[in-house]
């Protein structure tokens, strides 16, 4: 794990585009250990996966809350 939890923070808020991280967690997937976070930004759950390796955005995932 070369990024801090900070960074991997600091990352999924930029991702988000001015939404609240509200969860992060540390998870060993197939391609490697990456930070899942969540936030949300005007009632849409957002979920942004991020290697640990390097800080790059895997994945960003929007749904409208119901």
């Amino acid at each position: 794990v070369n990024i801090s939890i900070d960074e991997a923070i600091s990352i999924a808020a930029a991702q988000s585009n001015g939404g609240l991280v509200h969860s992060i967690r540390l998870e060993p997937k197939e391609i490697g250990v990456v930070y899942e976070a969540e936030a949300i930004k005007n009632n849409k759950k957002q979920e942004i996966e991020i290697s640990a390796a390097d800080g790059k955005v895997i994945s960003f995932e929007e749904e409208v809350h119901d």
